[in-house]
């Protein structure tokens, strides 16, 4: 190439700039993660309601709730083609959750009938109050056996 091509060229692009305008190419996407992460938010979602499912599980149903959707957005996760930690974590979270709730709902009803028996029988009522405390011990291990 001679100086001539050269000055055409410089005189042909005299209006644009000589380099590249990389500012016009990147333009913010509000939908860039959800395009380039799929299942992500599930993974998330399943995590803490994990969690929940965790921090209420000694209150019976309520451990329950937060358990089951963290199953449900495990498998949108799993479905979507991500299997993360977080999915994962909240999948583990889950299953202890739901475990521990199911125990606590076992004795919440089991001590709901206990408490029950107690009550709507008022003969028991007063022999109970008048018993010795290994007496007592004795008849409520014998009533929470039944």
């Amino acid at each position: 190439m001679d100086n001539q091509d050269l000055n055409q060229r410089e005189n042909s692009n005299e209006g644009e700039s000589r380099y590249q305008d990389y500012t016009a190419e990147k333009r913010y996407d509000d939908n860039y993660y959800e395009k380039n992460d799929p299942g992500k938010s599930n993974s998330i979602i399943a995590l803490i309601t994990g969690i929940l499912s965790l921090v209420f599980c000694c209150c019976s149903i309520f451990g329950l709730i937060p358990g089951i959707l963290a199953i449900i957005f495990f498998s949108k996760a799993k479905k979507n083609g991500e299997e993360s930690g977080m999915a994962i974590a909240g999948l583990v979270c889950a299953i202890i959750g739901i475990i521990f709730s199911i125990i606590s709902t076992i004795s919440w009803v089991k001590y709901g009938a206990f408490i029950y028996m107690i009550y709507s029988n008022p003969d028991l009522m007063q022999r109970m109050q008048t018993m010795e405390t290994e007496e007592l011990q004795k008849l409520i291990l014998q009533m929470m056996n039944q």
